[in-house]
């Protein structure tokens, strides 16, 4: 005879919502003796964020040997339980489910502060936004039209900006070109305009 357990190898994600391990139970012989994980949950973890968690758990099998062959234990490979955790309800009175999720966002024209914590407030008045904002920043006068005229503000003052620093280089090229056609006047040429129809001994100059 001998014994099987299994072995937490590693545990990453939010494992708060589970105060304990997973245990290990074994079924009765007579449906087969099936074994299993047994999770428990704490209630009150069950807030409105999902939480995420996975266990890497491997399958031990221990013998205790005889005259004949010492003890000996077996693994097998590592597997991985990923669960998530789901709020019942979102607590604000301010809060819904996301379409097609059990994920708590803020109705529209409140946001969420803290992101995540589930507490919804009102924007300032006279301004909107569509549900799910997490920042008092999205309230504004024009909800989503708002975020585009302030898209298109910065992109007119970056506009301005590209055109003036593509006058400025076409201004520096200028001047750089005056001063390399200054620099390619030949000294020789200078000097011959200098003594020319001057009376000098030698003509051939």
């Amino acid at each position: 005879s001998g014994s099987c357990y299994f072995q937490i190898e590693n545990r990453t994600g939010d494992t708060s919502p589970f105060p304990t391990d997973p245990s290990f139970v074994v079924g009765s012989r007579s449906i087969g003796g099936a074994a299993c994980l047994r999770f428990q949950l704490d209630p009150s973890a069950r807030t409105d964020r999902i939480r995420n968690s996975t266990y890497h758990i491997s399958l031990r099998y221990w013998t205790p040997g005889n005259a004949s062959s010492p003890p000996s234990e077996r693994t097998s490979p590592t597997y991985a339980f990923t669960m998530a955790v789901f709020p019942l309800n979102c607590s604000s009175v301010d809060a819904q489910f996301r379409p097609g999720t059990r994920e708590c966002i803020c109705n529209a024209d409140h946001y969420m502060k803290p992101p995540g914590s589930g507490q919804c407030r009102k924007c300032p008045q006279d301004t909107k936004v569509p549900a799910g904002a997490t920042s008092i920043i999205k309230c504004n006068p024009e909800g989503l039209a708002g975020d585009l005229l302030l898209a298109l503000i910065f992109g007119i003052i970056g506009t301005v900006i590209f055109i003036g620093a593509g006058i400025f280089v076409k201004v520096q090229r200028w001047r750089d070109s005056r001063k390399e056609h200054v620099k390619r006047v030949p000294i020789s040429t200078i000097a011959i305009a200098d003594v020319k129809g001057a009376d000098h001994p030698n003509p051939a100059l």
